[in-house]
């Protein structure tokens, strides 16, 4: 059976069971980087978005304190 992750309440991939695993195919660009991964669980594959989007966002900040974070989180919001 295929599930849904998300993060934040939006979607951004499916697992899908592979050889005993379970095969994250990545909907969204953000987590494009973890597409193909195995994970044992659901709650494991949910973790590692929230610790690969987490360090995407952090390495965004710019040495002088200027914060690119603001202008992604508008973009996302404007529909």
């Amino acid at each position: 059976m295929k599930q849904v992750v998300e993060y934040q309440g939006v979607p951004v991939g499916v697992l899908v069971p592979r050889d005993g695993c379970l095969a994250f195919m990545a909907v969204k660009y953000d987590v494009m980087e973890l597409d193909g991964r195995s994970f044992s669980s659901a709650a494991e594959a949910r973790e590692a978005v929230r610790a690969h989007v987490t360090q995407r966002v952090d390495s965004l900040r710019l040495p002088w304190g200027t914060d690119r974070r603001r202008n992604i989180v508008e973009r996302q919001n404007v529909h």
